[in-house]
């Protein structure tokens, strides 16, 4: 089955900051522009997204536009990476050597007070398991990265993966 995963719209607030349960609004103005820009690349599927601020106000706003009968559908599992205890902090001030573990272990390394990308992976799995017909999924880099490697890509090619604002990603699943 195909999915088409978008990330939300750029957080500048949060800019050098680690964020991924840590929510901002944005204006609407934002949720509409993202929207207008990437909708023409959608086909009219339902949508799912992550319960984050940033994502629902993407997800709504393409909605909107698709004048779909189906409803957003919202699911927990599809939040970004929790961070725990660096969550809001500036990247220039975690602990060196936690980042070094961190990237020692990409994968397995469970962020202090947080989730390892292991975890994440099995969320991810799951929610996909719950769509029984392709989806555009409304979410966030590290949710999509984790859906390219289940979809087959390997690990450090999938954790590398550019995975820009508000564009689409097409990802098939066997």
């Amino acid at each position: 089955m195909r999915h088409v995963f978008v990330r939300h719209p750029p957080m500048p607030e949060l800019r050098g900051r680690c964020y991924g349960r840590l929510d901002a609004a944005l204006p609407d103005v934002v949720f509409d522009r993202a929207a207008r820009l990437v909708a023409p690349h959608l086909p009219p599927w339902p949508i799912t997204s992550s319960p984050r601020l940033r994502c629902i106000g993407l997800a709504n706003a393409l909605h909107a536009l698709q004048g779909s009968d189906d409803a957003v559908r919202v699911d927990a599992r599809w939040q970004e990476l929790d961070f725990g205890d660096w969550e809001g902090r500036p990247w220039s001030t975690l602990p060196r050597d936690e980042l070094d573990a961190w990237s020692r272990d990409v994968a397995g390394y469970t962020m202090p007070g947080g989730e390892s990308f292991l975890d994440l992976l099995a969320r991810v799995r799951e929610a996909l398991a719950t769509l029984d017909r392709p989806h555009v999924v409304v979410a966030h880099a590290g949710t999509a990265r984790a859906a390219l490697h289940i979809a087959g890509m390997p690990l450090d090619r999938a954790a590398a993966a550019t995975i820009a604002h508000a564009q689409p990603v097409w990802i098939d699943f066997d």
